[in-house]
């Protein structure tokens, strides 16, 4: 689509559902990559140690990162995360570290293909994102140890106007057996990849739900996709035997049988407390 074109393309109602993309500007490619890996602290806690929270970008070239629009990004991404509830009170508590990835060309064209960009990131069905996690924890680990990912959130923003996110989230290595059955809540590594989204509303809910709700509180998606009918039997003794000792998923609450009521469901000290008594608490089938 024509760059003076893609506007219009994008605003027309029989297009909604392509992905456009601007093939005036694929023809450039990066030749610089001397900020590739550059670390840059966006904020730092002014309390404790601080809580490592890692911003990276991928499909994003020299001249992109140069005209500092990369930078924009990520700090619209701080700013998003850090104007909801709870981090926004306690935002004292957070490192914010910004690191640069230079691929080859500018944008992700929603194929795979490793070496268009620094990530190798492209899109799956639906609004599922694979990347190269690998590779992105490597270069995390030019701010933190690899022992330290555990609880270290990374994002990894895709140079993309295309309405999609994925988290994805690694069980963590527990030393000692009995945290399992002392209130241990695992940590575990986190990648949350999404797209730029088109607007900075979409962005901003976007962040919130993969980045900080995933990624950061281990929330769970409180909807199915109607196609895979109930869950399967493998699928709740995973979650049982995994998540459930990790404390995990806090939000929903998984049942093969019968429907979990006001007294059984995890959330029941809520419902029972009276200062949430309007606030629209309950039990809702995902």
């Amino acid at each position: 689509v024509p760059e003076k074109s893609i506007l219009t393309y994008k605003s027309a109602p029989e297009w909604q559902n392509y992905r456009l993309t601007n093939l005036e500007s694929e023809a450039y490619v990066s030749t610089d990559y001397s900020k590739d890996g550059q670390v840059t602290a966006l904020q730092l806690a002014s309390e404790g140690a601080g809580i490592n929270v890692i911003i990276m970008g991928d499909g994003f070239s020299d001249r992109q990162i140069d005209a500092g629009i990369f930078e924009s990004q990520c700090r619209k991404g701080m700013e998003a995360m850090f104007s909801e509830e709870p981090f926004k009170s306690f935002r004292n508590l957070f490192n914010v570290y910004m690191i640069m990835a230079v691929s080859k060309y500018e944008g992700i064209d929603g194929e795979q293909s490793a070496n268009h960009s620094v990530f190798g990131s492209y899109f799956g069905d639906g609004t599922e994102i694979i990347g190269n996690d690998a590779k992105v924890n490597t270069y995390a680990q030019k701010v933190v140890t690899e022992e330290q990912l555990d609880n270290t959130l990374v994002i990894v923003i895709l140079n993309s106007d295309y309405y999609a996110g994925t988290c994805y989230l690694s069980i963590p290595y527990v030393r000692d057996p009995e945290l399992y059955y002392d209130g241990y809540f695992g940590d575990g590594p986190a990648i949350a990849y999404f797209t730029t989204c088109g607007d900075e509303d979409t962005f901003r809910r976007m962040l919130m739900h993969e980045a900080c709700g995933h990624g950061f509180a281990k929330l769970g998606d409180e909807y199915f996709y109607s196609g895979n009918g109930m869950i399967t039997n493998r699928d709740y003794w995973t979650y049982y035997y995994d998540l459930e000792p990790l404390n995990w998923y806090k939000n929903v609450h998984p049942q093969m049988d019968g429907t979990p009521t006001a007294e059984t469901v995890k959330w029941s000290y809520f419902l029972a407390d009276e200062r949430y008594q309007y606030d629209g608490l309950g039990i809702f089938k995902g």
